[in-house]
């Protein structure tokens, strides 16, 4: 079972078939930000568990019509490794894949290591571009318009890296401020997920990303990324009160 869900709804989604998912069964999250695995290990001891990124790009053209806009590769990795829940289940990583290959996904099983530090770094990227446009309102290029907004996204990172360090993750700060710059200028014309849901007036993503930052900090010790997730949550308010006034992003001052 391969959970694509927005991450508030994961939970919620994976409830509502709990009692058909059978002991040692293989489920795959794949979410933006971090925090739902650890909650699916304790709702699942008895499956096996896998969570995972990918760089495919796709997009909902009408409801049950998605799109595949670009091929990238999928990374998964198992959490609950050894198993400890009494259930007896087959290290049979290399059958699960092949079954995954034949849906074109190009995937790749990494270590338990390895795909904690990959989410890592890609929670990094998410914390410092999807609050931020969502709260200018602009595409990800953007971004590296304003040296001002390189300047908190420096210190975004800064907090996030204090807590990957907790977590036993060493990647250095310079490293993943080149990763950030990077992604935004390969992804210059993209509309983060964070903003699209803005746009629609949906729940965010931000309580997984800057806000799971957040949690795992010590009290006070992330002002940066709070004030992220109570700006975007200021935003989502007035647009979903029909407040916001987005003719005023295309005036000009004269």
């Amino acid at each position: 079972m391969i959970v694509t869900t927005k991450a508030h709804d994961t939970i919620n989604a994976v409830t509502q078939i709990r009692n058909r998912i059978k002991d040692g069964a293989h489920v795959f999250s794949l979410q933006n930000g971090m925090g739902i695995g650890d909650q699916l290990l304790e709702m699942l001891p008895r499956q096996r568990l896998y969570v995972g990124t990918t760089t495919h790009a796709a997009y909902k053209k009408s409801p049950f019509h998605v799109v595949h806009a670009g091929v990238g590769n999928t990374w998964f990795g198992a959490l609950n490794q050894p198993n400890s829940s009494g259930v007896v289940i087959e290290n049979d990583d290399d059958r699960v894949k092949e079954d995954l290959l034949k849906t074109g996904l190009n995937v790749i099983f990494e270590s338990e290591k390895e795909i904690k530090e990959r989410l890592w770094r890609k929670l990094a990227i998410n914390c410092c571009i999807n609050g931020l446009t969502g709260i200018f309102h602009c595409r990800n290029g953007s971004l590296l318009s304003s040296p001002q907004s390189l300047i908190l996204m420096k210190e975004i990172l800064k907090e996030v890296s204090i807590i990957m360090k907790n977590e036993g993750i060493n990647i250095p700060e310079n490293e993943l401020e080149d990763d950030v710059k990077k992604v935004l200028t390969l992804t210059s014309k993209n509309i983060s997920s964070t903003l699209q849901d803005i746009i629609k007036g949906n729940q965010t993503e931000i309580d997984y990303m800057n806000g799971f930052i957040v949690r795992k900090s010590r009290p006070n010790t992330a002002p940066i990324n709070r004030l992220i997730c109570d700006l975007l949550k200021i935003k989502l308010d007035m647009v979903q009160a029909n407040v916001f006034d987005t003719s005023l992003l295309s005036q000009t001052q004269k």
